[in-house]
C-alpha cells in the first residue's frame, strides 16, 4: 500500500509511505505439529507428529521416531496448512533415567532425508517432580541421542496430560501417538561456561571491536544450540 505523505511542486518531488502486509507461518521452533496425511506422505512417508527444529525461509521438521527430516516451503505449507498442536508454553521438565541406542530401524519405503546431526535412541524419563516414583517412568523414542545421557534434564511435551484441540490428532490411532515427545536438553549454565572452549567472533568497526551489551548476550543463547556455533 502506497500513501502520499508530502509533495513539493517546485522540485517535483514526492514522499511516500509504504505499508506491507506480511503473513507469518504460526509455527515456532520446538513446537510439535500434526501434518495432514497427504502432506506427511509427500514429504517421504513421515509420521504425522513432527518437531520443528528451525524456522527461516522454510520450516524444518524432524520425525523423532525415525530421524527423517524435511523442509516445508511456503508453497507446500499454504497448499495444505497445518498448525502447532503443542507449543513451548506447554513444555515439561523431565529427568533422564536411561538412554539406549536404537539398532537398525526399518523405515517405510520411499522415505526422505535422514538427519546426520541427530541420533535415534529410546529414552526412559520421569517428570522432574515425580523422581523416585517407579510407576511414573515413561519410555519414548527421541532424536536427541547425540546430547542426552542418564542424569540429564530435558524439556518435552507430556502428551497424555495435554488437552490438544486438533482434529488431525484426534484421528490418529492411539499407538501412533507417543506419551512423551522430547524436544530440547536443558544445559547447566555453570558447567557450560566452565567447559566452553570456543569464543564468538565479534564484528570490527573502523579497526575497533564493537562492545557487547547484556541485552545481546541474553537474546542469543548460542550455548544451548551447537548448530549456531557452526556458522
Amino acid at each position: 500500500l502506497q500513501e502520499l505523505v508530502t509533495h513539493d511542486t517546485k522540485n517535483n518531488t514526492y514522499d511516500y509511505k509504504h505499508t506491507f502486509c506480511v503473513e507469518v507461518v504460526p509455527i515456532c521452533r520446538d513446537c510439535v505439529v500434526c501434518l495432514p496425511k497427504r502432506t506427511a506422505q509427500s514429504l517421504g512417508n513421515m509420521n504425522q507428529l513432527l518437531v520443528c527444529v528451525r524456522v527461516n525461509n522454510v520450516v524444518t521438521l524432524i520425525d523423532p521416531a525415525t530421524l527423517q527430516i524435511a523442509d516445508v516451503n511456503s508453497t507446500q505449507y499454504y497448499r495444505d496448512p497445518f498448525h502447532a498442536v503443542f507449543q513451548s508454553k506447554q513444555l515439561v521438565e523431565f529427568y533422564v533415567l536411561d538412554v539406549e541406542d536404537v539398532g537398525n530401524l526399518k523405515r517405510a519405503s520411499g522415505h526422505g532425508r535422514i538427519s546426520t546431526k541427530h541420533r535415534l535412541v529410546d529414552v526412559w524419563v520421569v517428570p522432574s517432580d515425580q523422581v523416585g516414583h517407579d510407576d511414573q517412568q515413561i519410555c519414548t523414542r527421541s532424536h536427541l541421542g547425540h546430547v542426552l545421557k542418564p542424569g540429564d534434564l530435558v524439556l518435552g511435551y507430556h502428551v497424555r496430560n495435554i488437552n490438544a484441540n486438533s482434529a488431525l490428532l484426534d484421528e490418529m490411532k492411539p499407538d501412533e501417538v507417543p506419551d512423551v515427545i522430547l524436544v530440547r536438553k536443558i544445559y547447566d549454565r555453570t558447567m557450560r561456561q566452565r567447559r566452553r572452549n570456543w569464543k564468538l567472533k565479534r564484528l570490527v568497526e573502523n579497526g575497533n571491536v564493537v562492545n557487547d551489551t547484556a541485552s545481546v548476550e541474553n537474546e542469543f543463547e548460542v550455548g544451548n544450540d551447537p548448530s549456531f556455533r557452526a556458522f
